[in-house]
């Protein structure tokens, strides 16, 4: 799953929890359901890095700072951390630890660039839960 969607499903869950410890953990989570559903990836890390950071700062741009939308986002996206290690050559697949990284929960299969269309919706999606959440 492209880090961004991790990103922005985590913010909607953390506008839906309103509670940041909360938002948080059930970001974590969100970023496990998400890992198993077969979806597509970026092949550059520093696109998807990018765009991430983009995304970052417009949470943080439009007022979402240490808010719930924000410990949500945060949660979603932490585990690719260890992604981001493991492009770089820092982490070796046996030392992931996350379970849908380390083989404990099944990843879900890998899609052509056609498989993004359901992550561009599932990111309209959240997008617009965070703007009703928000009111």
């Amino acid at each position: 799953m492209c880090t961004v969607t991790h990103l922005v499903v985590g913010g909607a869950v953390g506008a839906w929890t309103g509670h940041g410890a909360l938002a948080f953990a059930l970001g974590v989570v969100s970023h496990a359901v998400l890992d198993a559903v077969p979806h597509y990836e970026l092949d550059d890390f520093r696109l998807d890095l990018g765009i991430t950071l983009v995304a970052v700062g417009g949470l943080v741009g439009w007022g979402y700072w240490l808010t719930p939308v924000f410990w949500g986002a945060l949660g979603g996206v932490l585990p690719d951390v260890e992604i981001l290690l493991w492009k770089l050559g820092l982490l070796r697949d046996t030392q992931m630890v996350f379970p849908s990284h380390s083989g404990l929960i099944r990843h879900g299969r890998r899609l052509s660039f056609r498989g993004a269309l359901p992550q561009v919706l599932l990111i309209m999606g959240a997008l617009g839960c965070l703007v009703v959440l928000r009111g």
